[in-house]
């Protein structure tokens, strides 16, 4: 069973301060489990993913995204970074990672893919005309 530590913090603790430290700790782990994993990729490729997704994801749900896009950046999780831009409304950090990630084809398919979503969407809040 896997019990995902920023969760339980986000959950259980009243102290805001506390909790901001246990979510920063938390990170710092995921990051020296991501770093070790990420030494054996070409091992065990689908094992680093599956555990990027498990480690980054939880901090997006518990609105923790600054935390997720650096580990995301960090550890080349694109799906979790081009989904924090795309959410957030951010075209400008958007352009800026395609700016430099350019060389990346997994990361070029997320990008159409996920614009794709959005596309296909139907407009919310229309203010550019009267439809």
């Amino acid at each position: 069973m896997r019990v995902c530590v920023c969760r339980v913090c986000a959950r259980g603790c009243a102290d805001a301060t506390l909790r901001a430290r246990l979510l920063e700790a938390a990170a710092a782990l995921a990051d020296l489990l991501l770093a070790a994993h990420q030494q054996h990729q070409h091992h065990h490729h689908h094992q680093l993913a599956a555990l990027r997704r498990d480690l980054i994801r939880p901090y997006v749900e518990i609105g923790q995204g600054g935390r997720a896009g650096a580990l995301a950046e960090k550890f080349e999780e694109w799906e979790v970074l081009v989904q924090l831009c795309v959410d957030a409304g951010d075209l400008p950090r958007l352009h800026a990672l395609i700016d430099k990630y350019a060389h990346e084809v997994i990361f070029l398919f997320i990008i159409h893919y996920n614009l794709l979503k959005v596309l296909q969407q139907p407009f919310r809040d229309c203010n550019c005309c009267n439809c």
